[in-house]
């Protein structure tokens, strides 16, 4: 007698497999729905691919919101694909210096600014040099922070040039950033069409990448930043306003953070960076050395800080005094009442704007030795920028060709 099994669907394969893709396709329909604006905005795409798009084609912005921005990568990528004569590097607070302050060599200017956010990125970065990793600039402006001379801290290892990180091949870098697009309540149905002229939002350059998209915080080709939502705000409300988070101001008063107390310059740290400019300079390149401002809003708190004081003087008149001896050619301001402005000119308690840096390299060009390659810049044409009564404290606006006297 033959015995025929009850049909039992829970055991099915089939079935099984059918109903776990029914659940998961509405997931699957969302990620590719998100996906696709991802890759149309430039959001996802390789740094390598950007850096080659902006070789291509100059007026393209870009900056990534969700993924990982990964500075130290598109910045060592930019240099080395740019091969520039004149460089600047440094953290965040040197990226407003840009091509056009150096006319008429603007063509040869290149902006690394965030390659180096510690003294061990200044060892790496001369390494690459050495080493031939990246191409050997003329001219060397480099950025120093006080933070990298503190005592009380050992010097960080630099970044490799070998393992440079990018996350646009990684799994959880796209979920992350498809789960940021949704709590944030993004839905950009524009951007599922492929191909289109995407622009910035205020100024209407060329983009690609959420950031740049949605609020004009990008890069431009030359390495400096581009700020168009703080133009926008700052003429909504034309004053000075401190746009870290938390403000600058109260991490010195709260003494953390960069501002920890700190009995003064470590002299270990400033022989460590003396040997790797020597040894750039010995590659026959000519190096200079930029203190970036502070607000005067925080400069003055510092300067009162008993458990700060020594630490921001020595920073200021110590540490010049010793490039000076060996060589160096310095400048810089530590707040802009130095030059006669106000903190209008600032973008928060440590980041100059492009106007400010403007300032400061014509207060240096006026007394720059004759023999530096720097004394060639037109100063008639930066004073032209700088003076205008059009321009925002915070930055040249949307279109700085409005003050050129050059075209």
């Amino acid at each position: 007698m033959f015995r025929l099994s009850t049909f039992n669907s829970e055991n099915s394969p089939f079935i099984f497999s059918l109903r776990v893709t029914i659940f998961l396709l509405p997931i699957l329909l969302v990620g590719i729905f998100y996906e696709i604006i991802l890759w149309n905005s430039g959001e996802s795409w390789p740094i390598s691919r950007i850096v080659e798009e902006q070789s291509r084609n100059p007026d393209l912005v870009w900056r990534r919101n969700y993924f990982s921005q990964f500075a130290e990568t598109y910045k060592f990528l930019l240099v080395k694909q740019a091969r520039k004569e004149i460089l600047v590097v440094g953290s965040s607070r040197v990226l407003n210096f840009r091509s056009i302050f150096f006319h008429p060599f603007e063509g040869m200017f290149m902006n690394g600014g965030r390659l180096l956010s510690n003294l061990g990125d200044v060892a790496s970065f001369a390494d690459s040099l050495e080493t031939g990793a990246l191409p050997k600039p003329e001219v060397l402006i480099v950025g120093l922070d006080p933070w990298w001379l503190k005592q009380g801290s050992r010097v960080p290892r630099g970044f490799d040039p070998a393992n440079l990180p990018e996350d646009a091949w990684e799994v959880g870098a796209h979920v992350s950033a498809i789960t940021g697009l949704i709590s944030n309540g993004s839905f950009p149905f524009q951007l599922l069409k492929p191909g289109q002229n995407l622009l910035t939002p205020f100024c209407n350059r060329p983009a690609r990448g959420l950031a740049a998209l949605f609020n004009g915080s990008a890069y431009r080709s030359d390495g400096s930043t581009l700020h168009e939502k703080v133009y926008a705000d700052f003429l909504e409300n034309p004053k000075y306003r401190d746009r870290e988070n938390p403000p600058i101001i109260e991490r010195v008063r709260a003494l953390n953070g960069r501002f920890k107390p700190c009995p003064g310059i470590d002299p270990q740290k400033i022989d460590f960076l003396l040997k790797h400019l020597e040894n750039l300079r010995h590659l026959g390149i000519e190096i200079v050395v930029f203190f970036p401002p502070f607000s005067d809003e925080v400069a003055a708190e510092i300067s009162e800080i008993a458990e700060l004081r020594k630490w921001w003087k020595d920073y200021w008149d110590l540490v010049p005094e010793i490039l000076t001896a060996r060589g160096f050619q310095i400048f810089g301001v530590s707040n802009p009442s130095v030059l006669g402005l106000d903190d209008r000119y600032m973008l928060d308690g440590f980041h100059p704007s492009e106007v400010l840096v403007a300032a400061i390299l014509v207060d240096w060009l006026e007394n720059v030795s004759s023999s530096s390659i720097l004394a060639s810049i037109d100063i008639g044409w930066l004073k032209s920028l700088s003076k205008n009564p059009r321009i925002l404290p915070v930055g040249f606006g949307c279109d700085i060709s409005e003050f050129a006297k050059y075209k």
